[in-house]
């Protein structure tokens, strides 16, 4: 939640999130440190490409896919944090 909000950044509201995940938010909070400082930690780790390409070659494409029910059947699509070119530099070709 602190992570897709981009930390309730305002720009965002109704868009990435809404009064729901603000709520849920608060709730968390009275348990764990989801503060901004945790916030942080997470995107910073979200965009490490070295770490990302670490992971190994199915995991940077399942960290984040995404599906979509198309009119011409489900289609998937994957963001990977590195470039085209440092994931052939790191797994090859093939």
């Amino acid at each position: 939640m602190c992570l897709d909000s981009y930390y309730f950044l305002e720009e965002l509201r109704n868009k990435k999130w809404n009064d729901d995940d603000i709520i849920a938010h608060k709730f968390l909070s009275q348990t764990a440190d989801v503060g901004e400082e945790y916030w942080r930690v997470l995107n910073d780790t979200k965009f490490n490409t070295a770490a990302a390409l670490d992971l190994g070659l199915k995991a940077c494409f399942i960290r984040d896919y995404k599906s979509y029910n198309l009119k011409i059947g489900i289609m998937g699509a994957s963001v990977v944090t590195g470039s085209i070119l440092q994931l052939l530099e790191k797994f090859g070709e093939d």
